[in-house]
């Protein structure tokens, strides 16, 4: 299997479960206590907003974010002054996240924003946080509605539970905000375009004290988002705007004072299939609730799974030609109505063509796992079922991490290790089986993330038997000439 055996996987995540509750953040907007900036569980697609795509079942995200902003606190003096002209502050906060797929389409999470650090200049009347710590917790659920990875229309919901007493802006008690957002994303090529709108329901509580201001009531939220790829550095390029407003004024508060937006601008960088670091920057854009003069932060996103789930190695697809898969497919074979096993089936089809997933080989190796022998030894059955194949190409495929050179060497490497396996076990005749490499070259899903990655390390089986062709069938009028057309236009 490619990546970190599951023990090692386990212990890392019990790890970082216990880091989470020393410490942590999530969701687009939902910062009740001057925290605007939250990153968003999954780790797909952008920073803060969310786009509809799910954590696959079992695939689990593990994300760290530090950011600091400048002139973030409030003052509190006449309403109609929304300048900050003398007061200076800094805050650095500290956000942990896990996100775990539970079905197709259907993922959870789990924030805990801290604030690590403050820093006030001022002798004004302003508000600050006591002490530092974890500020709340915000877990959040999201279902895909409609759609696939590339296009979707989603729905989340989460809630923020305030762990900060006699703050200003909850009242006291504090209570737990809710939150509904309606996310959907489209793909043009490289580039991911979101959009956010949500409500947050907010029940304010008792005004602390006469500082002018009363507790905030509830909110429209809204967020745009645009990232691009860079496929030869492995690196997108995230853009963002979000923003709330109240649903209704207050006799004390302006709107502006109960509104935020604010804009980032940043990298995701993919530093290993699954390992991304995040940097970047911001500006508020208008004088309003926790919106700095500039912000910065960086982060990072691992990974890894599917720990649970039934992610059924083997795929058949469609032949002459094979549709493309998408990270949506995660298993075509029950899509295109073939077994879920289909090297229990019996050939049917003079070209077949069989994906099998990232699971034969030692991480960044061309060395075969133990486990991926059972299923070469089912393909090397299926391939000697009546009729007897005539031809079989093995293609390896890798995800975009590393060089186009180091990837189409390892690539080749993989299938010729596949070849050799099938032909020394006495399974397959070597003069009637080919090995190709096709590196980074052929993705069918894409390298911006994970799962997509995940999906494109593979090696497909492609399986010819002309002697079920039917006799006025001239597709494939002469088997040697086909595959060396079929393999050009590759």
């Amino acid at each position: 299997m490619n990546g970190v055996h599951l023990r090692s996987k386990i212990r890392t995540l019990s790890f970082l479960i216990l880091l989470i509750f020393t410490a942590e953040s999530q969701a687009n907007i939902v910062g009740s206590d001057m925290q605007n900036f939250a990153p968003i569980t999954s780790g797909l697609d952008f920073v803060t907003v969310q786009s509809a795509n799910t954590l696959e079942p079992g695939v689990i995200n593990l994300g760290i974010f530090v950011n600091y902003a400048v002139n973030t606190l409030p003052f509190f003096q006449a309403t109609q002054n929304q300048a900050a002209n003398n007061f200076r502050d800094s805050v650095t906060g500290l956000d942990l996240n896990m996100g775990v797929g539970l079905m197709k389409g259907w993922d959870v999470g789990l924030s805990m924003p801290s604030i690590i650090g403050q820093n006030v200049d001022s002798d004004q009347p302003h508000g600050e946080f006591e002490q530092i710590g974890v500020t709340e917790l915000r877990p959040n659920t999201k279902v895909r509605l409609i759609g696939n990875t590339e296009n979707a229309l989603g729905a989340v919901f989460s809630i923020n539970f305030p762990l900060i007493q006699n703050s200003p802006f909850t009242g006291n008690p504090a209570n737990p905000i809710y939150n509904f957002e309606l996310v959907g994303h489209v793909t043009i090529d490289k580039i991911v375009l979101g959009a956010n709108v949500g409500y947050r329901v907010r029940t304010p509580g008792t005004a602390v004290q006469s500082l002018g201001i009363s507790p905030f009531s509830s909110q429209y939220t809204g967020s745009v988002a645009a990232s691009y790829l860079i496929s030869s550095i492995d690196t997108k390029i995230i853009g963002e705007v979000f923003g709330a407003a109240p649903v209704q004024s207050t006799d004390y508060n302006t709107d502006r004072y109960e509104s935020s937006l604010e804009s980032l601008l940043g990298l995701k960088h993919d530093i290993t299939t699954n390992l991304a670091v995040h940097v970047g920057g911001g500006v508020g854009l208008i004088r309003g609730n926790a919106d700095p003069d500039w912000r910065v932060y960086a982060g990072l996103n691992f990974s890894f799974g599917p720990l649970f789930g039934n992610s059924h190695p083997v795929q058949q697809v469609e032949s002459d030609p094979p549709p493309p898969i998408t990270e949506n497919d995660i298993n075509p074979a029950i899509d295109h109505n073939f077994p879920i096993d289909p090297f229990e089936g019996t050939p049917k089809l003079p070209v077949e063509t069989f994906v099998v997933k990232d699971v034969l080989f030692k991480f960044n190796s061309d060395q075969l796992e133990a486990d991926s022998k059972e299923t070469l030894d089912k393909l090397s059955r299926y391939l000697n079922k009546p009729p007897i194949f005539n031809k079989l190409i093995i293609s390896g495929h890798t995800d975009s991490v590393g060089s186009a050179v180091y990837n189409l060497n390892l690539s080749l490497r993989r299938a010729e290790a596949v070849k050799t396996y099938l032909v020394q076990s006495d399974q397959v005749p070597a003069e009637k089986v080919e090995a190709k490499g096709f590196g980074l070259t052929m993705p069918i899903a894409s390298n911006a993330n994970y799962q997509g990655r995940a999906l494109n390390r593979r090696v497909e089986f492609k399986i010819y038997r002309d002697s079920l062709l039917k006799p006025d069938t001239q597709s494939i009028p002469n088997l040697d000439s086909s595959l060396k057309t079929q393999e050009s236009e590759r």
